[in-house]
C-alpha cells in the first residue's frame, strides 16, 4: 500500500466530480469563507478535521504546501485560524525525519500541545518514510514522538490520535503490521510503541480514521474494509486490550466503507458516515450503539449529497451536521448538511466549486456561539499552484 487509503478515495471522488459547470452557491445558512489557501507557504489541500481550542481559535492541517520540499509542492502544514479569519502557519513540515503530508487533524492536549500524525516522512528506510506521530509544543517547536518503520509496527497513519489521562497516544495505521493490513497502536509519552491489534483483512483492514474513548475506557475506531462481510467494520478494544468487532457493515442499506471519523455522544453511541451504500448508494449517516446495534440516521438521495467522507458533529438537540464530497451521484462540488433527529435533511450550503470551495472531506467543529467551521479540499480559484478549482478554503457556516 502506498499512501493513505483515505487520500486515495478523496482523489477518486474529486476526479469524478470534475464534469460540472461552475454554479452559484446555494446557502440556507450564513456562509463565509475565512481563508483561501494560496498554494504556497500557507498550505494546500486540507481534508482534516478542524479542532477548536475553546478560546475562539481552530487548528487544522494541510496535506501539501508550506515550503518547497516533497517534490516542490510542499510537505504540509499545521495552521491556526481565528473566527475573524486571522490565519497563521504553526509548523511547516520539511519532509524528512520530522514527517510529511498530514491528512489527519490534530488533538489538543491539556497543556496546549498539539498531537497528530503524518502519513509519510519520518526517515524509515523500508518505505522511504512510513509516517510519524508528532507533537507541537505551545511555542511551535515540533518533535517526533514515534516514526513508523513500515513493517510489523505499522505504516501510513492517516487518522487523528486520542490521548488518555496518562499521556499515552492511541491511533491507527492504514498499512503495515504483520499482515500488512494496518494496526491499532498505543505510544507512551516516552515514545515506546505497543501494538494493540494487527488487522488481518477480515476483522479489520486499512483503518484510516480517528479513535475515540467512551467513559469506561473502551477504544473505538472504524475500518473501511473487513468485518464479517467485507465492506467495513466498527471495532472496539477494551481497557484490558481485548479486540472485538462491534458492527460489520453489509455494504447494502446500512452503508458501505466507513472512512469517516467517529463521534461519540454522552451515552456511548457512535456516529459516522459511509462513502457509499444506502438506498441510493450515495452513502449514509449511521449510528452504532454500545451494544453493537446499527441504524441509518439518513440515507443520501439525489440533490442532498453523496460520498460523505468527513465525520459528523451533534448539537444539544441531537441534530447531526456534516459535509459531502459530492452533490449527487454524478459529481458536483458537495454540500454542508443538517440531519434532524427524525432523519429529515436540510442542506445548509451547496458549494459552487468556485470561490466558496469544492468537495469538503473534513469533519466540522463548533464554536461557543453555534457556528460551524470546516475546510474544503479544493476550491477558492487561486490558480497557478493547484488545480483549476484552487487550493481549498476554510469556511464558517451558521445553521
Amino acid at each position: 500500500m502506498g499512501n493513505s487509503m483515505s487520500r486515495t478515495i478523496s482523489r477518486v471522488l474529486l476526479a469524478g466530480a470534475c464534469a460540472f459547470a461552475f454554479a452559484a452557491p446555494v446557502s440556507a445558512g450564513n456562509f463565509r469563507v475565512l481563508h483561501t489557501f494560496k498554494g504556497g507557504k500557507d498550505g494546500v489541500n486540507s481534508n482534516a478535521a478542524i479542532t477548536p481550542d475553546g478560546q475562539g481559535n481552530f487548528y487544522g492541517t494541510t496535506e501539501y504546501g508550506g515550503g518547497k520540499g516533497c517534490g516542490g509542492g510542499g510537505c504540509g502544514t499545521v495552521f491556526r485560524i481565528a473566527g475573524d479569519g486571522t490565519y497563521a502557519v504553526i509548523y511547516a513540515f520539511k519532509g524528512g525525519s520530522d514527517g510529511a503530508n498530514p491528512v489527519a487533524g490534530v488533538t489538543l492536549a491539556p497543556d496546549g500541545s498539539l498531537y497528530g500524525t503524518t502519513s509519510n516522512g519520518g526517515g524509515a528506510a523500508f518505505c522511504s518514510g512510513c509516517g510519524t506521530v508528532y507533537r507541537i509544543a505551545p511555542d511551535g517547536k515540533e518533535s517526533v514522538i514515534y516514526a513508523f518503520q513500515g513493517d510489523s509496527d505499522g505504516a501510513y497513519p492517516s487518522g487523528s490520535v486520542a490521548l488518555d489521562k496518562k499521556g499515552n497516544i492511541y491511533g491507527t495505521t492504514a498499512g503495515g503490521g504483520p499482515d500488512y493490513q494496518g494496526t491499532i497502536f498505543r505510544i507512551s509519552p516516552k515514545g515506546k510503541e505497543t501494538q494493540l491489534h494487527s488487522c488481518d483483512g477480515f476483522n479489520c483492514s486499512n483503518p484510516a480514521s480517528n479513535v475515540v474513548f467512551d467513559k469506561a475506557g473502551n477504544l473505538f475506531g472504524a475500518s473501511p474494509f473487513g468485518g464479517d462481510f467485507g465492506p467495513g467494520a466498527i471495532f472496539k478494544i477494551s481497557p484490558q486490550g481485548v479486540f472485538s468487532v462491534l458492527y460489520s457493515f453489509t455494504g447494502s442499506l446500512d452503508g458501505y466503507q466507513p472512512y469517516s471519523d467517529l463521534t461519540i455522544d454522552k451515552d456511548g453511541t457512535l456516529f459516522g458516515t459511509t462513502v457509499a451504500g444506502g438506498e441510493n448508494n450515495f452513502g449514509v449517516v449511521y449510528r452504532v450503539t454500545s451494544a453493537g446495534s446499527e441504524s441509518v440516521v439518513h440515507s443520501f438521495a439525489p440533490g442532498d449529497g453523496a460520498g460523505p467522507m468527513g465525520g459528523v458533529v451533534l448539537d444539544s438537540k441531537g441534530n447531526v451536521f456534516g459535509t459531502t464530497s459530492a452533490a449527487d451521484g454524478d459529481g458536483g462540488p458537495g454540500n454542508i448538511f443538517e440531519v434532524a433527529s427524525d432523519g429529515s435533511e436540510r442542506v445548509l450550503h451547496t458549494f459552487s466549486g468556485g470561490k466558496d470551495g469544492f468537495a469538503s472531506t473534513a469533519t466540522l467543529a463548533w464554536d461557543a456561539t453555534g457556528n460551524l467551521y470546516g475546510t474544503s479540499f479544493q476550491g477558492g480559484l487561486i490558480k497557478g499552484h493547484c488545480s483549476v478549482y484552487g487550493c481549498g478554503t476554510v469556511f464558517r457556516v451558521t445553521p
